[in-house]
């Protein structure tokens, strides 16, 4: 039973292999689920977890759903991932020989290379992706895994341990460094000015508040396009429309590509928007460093000009 009072199927008995089963007849559904393990016969692959890793490999496709009628079908087990990969290698070993000797000019089955490609893929990712947490192939192996004081074997601090591989002394008090993005790069841009590093300012003015909040008044950026944006109208790669909004909450004016930074009249925003583009571009040109922190929020489209809102 689980905390919940519900019944929990465990490995090994009737009603996990009763699972399993079900889960075999909806091949669209993904398992996260240990495979079976018997202590005579190790760690074999079964038939519901064959069709899921058979969906997680090819498209869809004929020869798809050949290799489910093949590989996947009733009572199907096999020893290991490895003679799994043998079999599959096998079939398309066999099948694209005689493929490109045998079929009519312009008749070669585009899906059975495109499949085989996908199986080679798979294999190399699958390679990549077991090998990478192994300590012994990393510089520092105890950056890998969260330090555990009370480890057996590897004992280790965690005020001690550096979570990275090695240190890299990217800035000092001296160099020219700027910030863009969320709250978070606020934060940072209030930390490095309140512990006098080099912040760099090209545009200010006090309806921001005591302190620069960024670099330029770019305002706070929640997405990935809003900062792509706001790089091309730096370097006149884009133009942004021209369009203005009332802010009733702190009745004020502004730009909707440049949230929280206000004005009070129109004009005003206005006469900022060329000084603004100068003062963008003279922050990205001066800095060395620079420090992006967005998010996931959503992303506003302007249609008639593609331009995006960081939100709204």
């Amino acid at each position: 039973m689980s905390g919940d009072g519900t019944a929990k199927s465990e490995p090994g008995g009737a009603d996990y292999d009763e699972l399993i089963s079900s889960i075999g007849r909806h091949r669209e559904t993904t398992v996260l689920w240990p495979v079976k393990t018997d202590a005579d016969k190790g760690n074999r692959l079964h038939q519901a977890y064959i069709a899921n890793l058979i969906n997680a490999i090819f498209t869809p496709g004929s020869v798809r759903d050949f290799m489910h009628g093949s590989f996947a079908g009733p009572g199907a087990e096999y020893e290991n991932l490895n003679a799994f990969m043998g079999q599959l290698r096998g079939f398309f070993s066999q099948n694209l020989g005689s493929a490109m000797t045998d079929a009519p000019m312009g008749a070669v089955d585009g899906d059975l290379i495109e499949q085989a490609r996908n199986l080679a893929e798979f294999e190399r990712s699958f390679q990549t992706n077991s090998a990478r947490y192994q300590k012994s192939e990393k510089p520092n192996p105890e950056a890998i895994y969260w330090p555990d004081p009370t480890h057996q074997d590897h004992p280790s601090s965690l005020y001690e341990t550096l979570p990275m591989v090695e240190k890299f002394e990217l800035l000092d008090k001296s160099t020219p460094v700027g910030s863009a993005g969320s709250c978070f790069a606020s934060e940072i841009a209030y930390y490095l000015q309140d512990n006098k590093f080099n912040y760099v300012i090209s545009e200010s003015d006090e309806a921001d508040g005591p302190r620069p909040e960024s670099s330029a008044r770019w305002g706070i950026i929640f997405n990935t396009p809003s900062f792509k944006q706001l790089a091309e109208k730096a370097f006149n790669e884009r133009t942004m429309p021209k369009l203005v909004e009332y802010h009733p909450g702190g009745q004020y004016w502004q730009d909707p590509f440049r949230e929280n930074i206000p004005f009070p009249t129109i004009d005003e925003l206005e006469a900022n928007r060329d000084p603004h583009i100068a003062a963008c571009r003279d922050a990205f040109e001066t800095c060395e460093v620079f420090f992006i922190t967005l998010g996931l929020n959503e992303c506003w489209e302007f249609r008639p000009d593609g331009a995006v809102a960081t939100r709204y």
